[in-house]
């Protein structure tokens, strides 16, 4: 069951990283970009999900960010940027610890999957297109926007406030 739910997770992760970020070159084949996912699930896996046992510290997070666009580079080849960028790199890691969180296998990720839907329900002004940042630092510029918002939401955590958010609106469409 465990095994399943882990395959899920990242294939929901996957979706929701890579759908809409055209970052693949035209000429990469559907066998090298599965082949290249089932390296990446293997990297996040054995060499960083194991790190969110414990709480992670925002600079540790970050460096997994990094990471997984250190491992792109490995498959250059496929990618219009010779890498992921930190948008989908983020939003893959963020949305696959968020779905560990959850079912309580690991402990409570410092961030959350920054989208276009989490910028609207932050207020932020402008919407940043998440699929295009290039840099940590457009990234940690909604990471802190949401920070101002803890408190006044009566939430301990980013994780948490990004749960609630997404909760609302979700509840709201039904």
């Amino acid at each position: 069951m465990k095994r399943f739910l882990n395959n899920e997770f990242w294939m929901l992760s996957v979706q929701g990283a890579f759908q809409r970020a055209n970052c693949y070159h035209k000429t990469a084949s559907e066998k090298e970009k599965a082949a290249f996912r089932s390296a990446l699930k293997n990297f996040i896996d054995q060499h960083i999900l194991p790190a969110y046992k414990v709480e992670v510290s925002e600079e540790q997070h970050e460096h997994n960010i990094l990471r997984i666009i250190d491992f792109s580079r490995t498959s250059s080849s496929l990618f219009v940027a010779d890498a992921l960028n930190v948008g989908i790199s983020q939003k893959l890691l963020n949305l696959y610890l968020k779905y560990h969180w959850c079912i309580g296998e690991i402990a409570t990720p410092p961030h959350f999957p920054v989208d276009r839907i989490i910028q609207q329900e932050l207020k932020m002004k402008p919407i940043e297109p998440w699929t295009r940042f290039k840099k940590i630092e457009e990234y940690r510029e909604v990471i802190n926007h949401a920070k101002t918002l803890l408190e006044k939401e009566g939430l301990a955590t980013l994780a948490e406030l990004e749960l609630a958010y997404f909760n609302r609106r979700a509840t709201a469409a039904l």
